[in-house]
């Protein structure tokens, strides 16, 4: 038994093939160009509020990964120095884009012993406010204090007014503003 296919049109009136669907139908239905035109507008203004919420979150990431870089290194160097390891100081130097633990009571770039931990991309330190100046923080063999004790503040380079002030007391603990 043969059973014949018909094909009726969403609007109804039995006429074969489809208009284009961005026209309107006799009848009000479908959509137009112009309704189209919206939804994607909407659509797109919503992705563009997204994307900014989830860049301005990988921001905060950034800016959040290097102060745990650096509060583990200074916490790292004043660590080495309380336990006396190869009966030396340890100390942590400070540019505007990586930060280094070194040995000794003072930094020296040739040092083949420093380990120098560079800031992700998009962070940089950018104030460097020790007491007596410099860049360097020393710890006191025994104690864990230091005469350089102070605030070092990072920043994100796209957004300077996102920053995290690291302080470190005169006794060397290390706290996070």
């Amino acid at each position: 038994m043969l059973f014949r296919r018909t094909t009726v049109c969403a609007h109804g009136n039995g006429t074969r093939g489809y208009p284009a669907p961005f026209l309107r139908r006799k009848n009000g239905a479908g959509f137009t160009l112009m309704e189209l035109l919206v939804v994607v507008s909407i659509a797109l203004i919503l992705l563009a509020v997204t994307l900014q919420g989830l860049v301005s979150l990988r921001r905060e990431r950034v800016l959040d990964e290097s102060v745990v870089r650096v509060v583990t290194l200074v916490g790292e160097a004043r660590s080495l120095t309380l336990f006396s390891k190869n009966a030396t100081e340890y100390g942590v130097h400070f540019t505007t884009s990586d930060v280094t633990r070194f040995t000794g009571a003072t930094y020296s770039s040739e040092n083949p012993d420093n380990v120098v931990t560079a800031l992700p991309l998009h962070a940089t330190i950018s104030s460097i406010m020790l007491e007596g100046g410099g860049s360097d923080i020393v710890f006191d063999r025994l104690t864990g204090e230091t005469d350089a004790f102070g605030t070092i503040t990072l920043e994100l380079s796209a957004d300077p007014t996102r920053t995290r002030t690291i302080t470190v007391s005169h006794v060397g603990l290390v706290e996070v503003q």
